[in-house]
């Protein structure tokens, strides 16, 4: 699917905040739910996408290596997923995910933000995307390298992603009615 999501550097930038202030959050708040690996957030007005998360640490420092988001445009029907990952990355290798079902073309990095410390790519996903990416399993892996480094393949936690991302979604649809309208969807030329 080749397609913008107007809006797209907004998003980047709050989901960049989000997965920041997911990476120090103790315990989920009354208006976000975790399903499996995964955190379901749907705070803020009307138009606001709803937002699941999952943030990789390190397991011996605790630092974080990797945080992925998925949005969800009920108006559009569309899936966005985003991979922040830390400064120091080697731009022209892009990112790549790869899976028993699902392997993302090379995505390009669509911004790198030093106030957030993070680069993000950014990828939309139609219905079956996002259902071959669930059925992926525990094989599924981010690969990217740092400048002059060999690759470095994070896994993804993909316990509970189907059903977190149709609670996302019904939430997302639900939360849509009666927003002013979302972001457009313009084809690509």
């Amino acid at each position: 699917m080749k397609a913008i999501v107007s809006g797209l550097a907004f998003g980047a930038a709050l989901l960049g905040f989000a997965a920041s202030a997911w990476a120090q959050a103790p315990a989920a708040a009354a208006n976000e739910k975790t399903i499996g690996d995964w955190r379901i957030s749907c705070t803020g007005p009307a138009q606001a996408p709803c937002v699941m998360q999952q943030v990789i640490a390190n397991k011996s420092t605790g630092q974080q290596i990797m945080a992925i988001s998925v949005i969800y445009l009920p108006a559009n029907d569309v899936h966005l997923l985003q991979i922040f990952l830390p400064l120091g990355v080697s731009i022209p290798r892009g990112v790549q995910i790869k899976g028993d079902n699902f392997a993302s073309p090379k995505l390009n990095y669509a911004a790198c933000e030093p106030q957030n410390s993070s680069c993000v790519v950014a990828l939309p996903l139609n219905k079956e995307s996002v259902d071959n990416l669930a059925r992926s399993g525990n094989n599924t892996q981010v690969v990217f390298a740092f400048d002059g480094g060999q690759d470095v393949l994070v896994n993804i936690h993909l316990n509970g992603f189907a059903d977190a991302d149709a609670y996302m979604a019904d939430q997302a649809k639900g939360k849509a009615k009666g927003a002013p309208a979302a972001p457009s969807v313009i084809p690509a030329q």
